[in-house]
């Protein structure tokens, strides 16, 4: 089986990447890495010649990735279509390297709210934040929908990864909520979003055209994102304003970075370890 990652630098699929080239149960599978600068991932080349391929090339570029996914199985977009809404190239991408390729099995990822699901403050926080208040019309509302229609029209076999607030705990923690479910929680570690990849890969029936909200249980209730010690939320009182914020989310975004980024001084740390959390 050969799979192609789209976005392959990024944190979550590089975790992917590492635990299909090392644990057995996974050893039949071969990965095609496409990513803006190949030369990242030379190292991962060097040390599995003959199961990885790497291409330079930009997602949004539909050639490039209709010729990436030659010979692929199954296609895995590790990064959140961001591109304007109506645009959508990544997605639109995806689709054309699927159905030139005859690729049935699609995993993609978005981010939670894409159905207005999360509920509560941290919901109306999210939906601010993240949408400035609707998610109608947005790219990421947009994507899952171009996929919904393409598993209608031609039966593309997707699944939509909707990720909560990302942290990087060590742990594979998670809960699962569907399509029409309330999004329960706000936080999870990457190291879940990898894990729930993983379980499509060992079983593709599972997700099989769905959409799932992933997230850490233990975070249930709380109105801010989890990103350090158990249970503690960061505080949102020293952030950037959003003035900032939006000049770093382009400048992030550019390298498909796709969400969104805070500054935090919280009580979880000191003065001297303000943390840039780049949610990927």
């Amino acid at each position: 089986m050969k799979l192609l990652i789209l976005a392959a630098n990024g944190q979550i699929a590089r975790i992917v990447e590492e635990r299909i080239l090392t644990e057995d149960k996974f050893k039949d599978i071969d990965l095609v890495l496409l990513l803006r600068r190949a030369s990242h991932l030379q190292s991962l080349k060097d040390r599995y010649p003959d199961r990885v391929t790497l291409v330079d090339g930009d997602i949004n570029n539909k050639q490039v990735v209709v010729d990436a996914a030659k010979g692929c199985d199954m296609i895995f977009s590790a990064v959140v279509d961001h591109d304007d809404a109506g645009n959508n190239r990544p997605t639109k991408n995806i689709i054309a390297a699927a159905e030139a390729n005859k690729i049935s099995r699609v995993i993609e990822t978005s981010l939670l709210g894409i159905y207005d699901e999360v509920p509560g403050k941290f919901g109306k926080w999210n939906r601010d934040f993240c949408f400035g208040g609707n998610p109608e019309g947005s790219s990421p509302v947009n994507a899952d929908q171009l996929l919904e229609d393409s598993g209608e029209d031609s039966g593309l076999d997707y699944t939509t990864l909707r990720l909560p607030w990302l942290n990087n705990r060590p742990e594979a923690k998670y809960s699962i909520t569907h399509r029409h479910d309330t999004y329960v929680d706000v936080s999870g570690s990457r190291q879940s979003m990898a894990d729930v990849v993983l379980k499509i890969m060992a079983d593709p029936t599972f997700g099989s055209r769905d959409s799932l909200g992933i997230a850490d249980p233990d975070t249930d209730g709380l109105t801010r994102p989890v990103y350090f010690k158990k249970n503690r939320p960061a505080q949102p009182a020293q952030c950037l304003n959003l003035m900032t914020l939006s000049v770093l989310n382009h400048h992030f975004l550019h390298y498909s970075i796709p969400y969104p980024i805070t500054f935090s001084s919280t009580s979880l740390m000191t003065s001297s370890e303000m943390s840039v959390t780049a949610m990927r």
